[in-house]
Order: structure tokens, then sequence, then C-alpha cells
């Protein structure tokens, strides 16, 4: 877990087109989450011929880019993992995001970058 609290000090932004400028004074840095935390349980039994995970990932309130005093809310993100060993090889079938939870992975002003929809991925690993 990271826990940050960055905020502007003694800053201002000019706005396009002239006019009064935008003080950021004490705001939160933009794009800069107040927190940050991974967590994950696995379970391996003796043999290593298989695992299950369970993880996820949260982040917490930030403030998008070209937003002053605008701060979006926290999100959390489920995912799993199945691996089976097999002549060598290991399978790893995993879910991602794995509740659907729709969150922006960027923004900045109008624009929004969404984030990671649930997906399923397979991958291989050969032991040599």
């Amino acid at each position: 877990w990271t826990f940050l609290d960055a905020r502007y000090d003694h800053i201002s932004i000019a706005p396009e087109g002239g006019g009064p400028p935008d003080v950021l004074d004490g705001l939160r840095v933009y794009n800069t989450a107040e927190y940050v935390g991974v967590a994950d349980v696995e379970y391996a039994p003796a043999g290593d011929l298989f695992a299950v995970r369970l993880g996820g990932n949260w982040v917490g309130p930030y403030s998008p880019f070209d937003a002053p005093g605008r701060q979006l809310g926290s999100y959390g993100l489920v995912h799993a993992a199945v691996r089976a060993t097999v002549g060598g090889v290991d399978w790893i079938l995993q879910l991602h995001n794995l509740l659907d939870r729709q969150y922006p992975e960027v923004m900045a002003g109008p624009v929004v970058a969404p984030g990671q929809s649930r997906s399923v991925s397979l991958s291989a690993r050969v032991k040599l």
C-alpha cells in the first residue's frame, strides 16, 4: 500500500484566452491517488501441480487533469487466476476485473480513457 497526500503549493495556471489564473494552492496534485494498494491470496497445495489466486487492487480518490478542485471517487478491482502444470508447462488462466467495474484509467478535461473491462487471458510458461 502507498499513501500520498500530494498537494500543490504556490501554483497557478493561466487559462487560455486570458482571465484570472486558476490558483491550485492546497489542491491535490492531478492524477495522484490518495492511496493505492494491491493484495493477493494464493492456494498452492504441495506438489505444485496447480494453484488458485484471488486478489485485487484499490485506488483512492484522485483529481483528474484539467479539473481544478474536482475529485473522483475511489474504486477497487477483483482478479482471479488458476495455474495448472501439465508436462512441464505452466498454463495460467487469468480473469481481470472479475466484477466488470467501470472506472476511468485517466481523465483530462472532457477526455476519458476507460479502464480495462472484464477480460480473460491464457498464457503458457515453459520451464527449461
